[in-house]
């Protein structure tokens, strides 16, 4: 017996339903997903010149922790910044799993839990 890939029935109705429906929808959703990332891009970019600023509002955090005697982060770093293999593996993760996650993350919801996605 020899296997066939012909279409479900129904699949050229989900298909339709998928084009008039979703696919709009799903449009609209990446250009305003693309217009935030461009914004934080530029947000980024302007706020490349302001150092002294970014190093003050840090100084003011810190202060805060420290009153508020939430536990230091510069122990567990003095703990891993000396093992390459750590940092590197922790950059990695940043890369390969911060970004696609999300991404993946947010088309899935868009997809089976549309109603959430919002």
């Amino acid at each position: 017996m020899v296997a066939t890939s012909a279409p479900q029935p129904g699949s050229h109705a989900k298909l339709r339903r998928f084009l008039a429906r979703d696919l709009p929808s799903a449009a609209s959703q990446l250009v305003v997903v693309a217009f935030f990332f461009l914004l934080y891009r530029q947000g980024r970019l302007l706020a490349g010149d302001h150092v002294s600023t970014a190093l003050h509002n840090g100084d003011n955090l810190w202060h805060l922790e420290r009153t508020l005697h939430l536990p230091s982060e510069e122990w567990f770093q003095r703990l891993v910044l000396d093992k390459r293999e750590v940092v590197r593996a922790a950059n990695w993760y940043y890369v390969g799993a911060h970004f696609p996650v999300t991404i993946a993350f947010l088309c899935g919801l868009f997809v089976w839990r549309r109603g959430h996605y919002t």
